[in-house]
């Protein structure tokens, strides 16, 4: 059998292959890495492709998180509840291959890929509509050969790392820059304890695609699957890399996304008063999920205090719970793409993505006592996501900042997205889906990133 014929499904680690498979792949694809701290470290190749080519294949590659080692430190995780191990990831842009000189026959051909962040690929029609790169943050204006990805719970541990490898790259670089985030936690004083959240308040994290067997079967086991399954083939997030057989890899998009606190916060409180309910409630109807993660829509889970998530939007067709312009309803849109847009089900479940993003930046408002505003600038989302074809990124993007997804003229997300000729959308009160018009858009604001493939662990040995 090749392993091939293991993306078609969910991966069962008891099967004969898994751990194969398991060894080839890179960390945090089949599932996130789970770390407290982070730091992005950026890289500029030299002309000196050799020696980085070097690096890569021999001190880089030691250090890498296979998804098998990466299964090995959870366990021991959580025998132990230390502060574990360094996590260690490592992706190419398209530019990076070229200029390691990395042969046109083995490397990923993803029209988007190939094009870059920075420009639209030739006759596309999927676009997003990002500021031009001359907006961007300097970092991120220049070419971007690759990224260096580690996690740490340690850190002063992660700090050392950080070091370390900007030390090894200072003799293969022309340049390199490091992005840091931070897990931001918030106790909403239901018993649960410290929950992670994003800077605009609210839980984070808590729908994602689950590819595999035992962790689908344990979330359908603690939330139920009557109306929404969370599982996904290996074949989501994952694919075959050109000319090399068995060997699998995953597209990989990085995002520096600004969040500016003060202006939704000050959107929300104005929606609250024009429907006349608490500023909680208004939050709720622009992300689809209230502060604590609870869905607008009715949703319970079997497992009593476990996030619930089994629901879609078949039972709300005319948008009365959860308006169509909602952050979840936007990004997955369970069922509406199937009514409004006559796709099938099974495609609009393949243009899922696997979220892997942490936040950035200090909120000393939060702190006890604080009179400090909320920020309007210096944090937001370190924004990664994994799949096994860059249009499922694309297309999601594209529909937060449109005015017609999934419907003509319902307007932009009215948490991420981004239009500046946005359509009012329409929001809810006491069942009438268009009781008030009210635009709530452009609090999110793309600093800068890059299109990368996460390749094989021997492919990365190999160079």
């Amino acid at each position: 059998m090749s392993l091939q014929d293991l993306l078609t499904s969910s991966l069962d680690t008891n099967h004969p292959d898994a751990l194969a498979f398991m060894q080839g792949v890179q960390g945090n694809i089949l599932k996130g890495h789970d770390r407290l701290h982070t730091a992005q470290i950026f890289v500029t190749f030299n002309a000196n492709a050799q020696a980085a080519r070097a690096w890569i294949s021999g001190d880089l590659s030691r250090r890498l998180t296979s998804a098998k080692k990466q299964d090995e430190q959870i366990k021991e995780y959580r025998a132990k509840r230390d502060k574990g191990h360094p996590f260690v990831a490592f992706f190419l842009s398209y530019q990076g291959y070229v200029r390691l000189g990395i042969a046109d026959s083995v490397t990923p051909a993803d029209v988007y890929f190939r094009s870059g962040m920075k420009s639209v690929p030739a006759g596309e029609q999927n676009v997003v509509a990002d500021p031009p790169p001359r907006r961007w943050e300097p970092n991120f204006r220049g070419r971007i050969d690759a990224m260096v990805l580690v996690g740490d719970d340690d850190r002063d541990r992660l700090d050392v790392t950080v070091d370390v490898l900007t030390k090894e790259l200072a003799s293969t670089s022309e340049h390199t820059f490091v992005e840091r985030g931070d897990v931001q936690h918030f106790d909403f004083g239901d018993g649960r304890g410290n929950i992670e959240i994003e800077h605009f308040g609210h839980q984070d994290g808590i729908s994602q695609p689950r590819m595999i067997k035992k962790d689908i079967d344990d979330e359908i086991a603690e939330r139920g699957s009557a109306n929404w399954n969370p599982g996904a083939p290996l074949s989501l997030g994952f694919v075959g890399e050109p000319n090399r057989p068995d060997e699998f890899g995953s597209y990989v998009v990085f995002r520096k996304l600004g969040q500016n606190v003060k202006a939704f916060r000050t959107a929300r409180d104005a929606l609250a008063g024009a429907l006349g309910v608490s500023a909680d409630d208004a939050a709720a109807l622009a992300v689809g999920r209230h502060r604590n993660g609870k869905p607008v829509m009715p949703a319970t889970a079997p497992q009593p205090g476990k996030d619930a998530n089994d629901f879609n939007f078949k039972s709300d067709l005319s948008a009365a719970l959860c308006p169509y312009q909602s952050h979840v309803r936007k990004t997955n849109p369970r069922g509406d793409t199937v009514v409004f847009l006559d796709q099938t089900e099974e495609s609009e479940r393949s243009l899922r993505i696997l979220r892997r993003g942490i936040p950035f930046g200090e909120r000393p408002d939060l702190a006890p006592d604080s009179m400090l505003p909320p920020p309007e600038s210096g944090v937001g989302l370190l924004f990664m996501c994994y799949q096994s074809k860059l249009i499922q990124f694309v297309i999601q993007q594209e529909g937060a900042d449109s005015n017609d997804f999934v419907k003509t003229g319902v307007g932009p997300d009215a948490t991420l997205g981004n239009n500046t000729a946005g359509a009012a959308q329409q929001w809810p009160i006491n069942g009438n889906p268009a009781a008030k018009s009210f635009l709530m858009s452009n609090f999110v604001t793309m600093l800068g990133g890059e299109y990368f493939f996460a390749p094989s662990v021997s492919f990365l040995a190999s160079l």
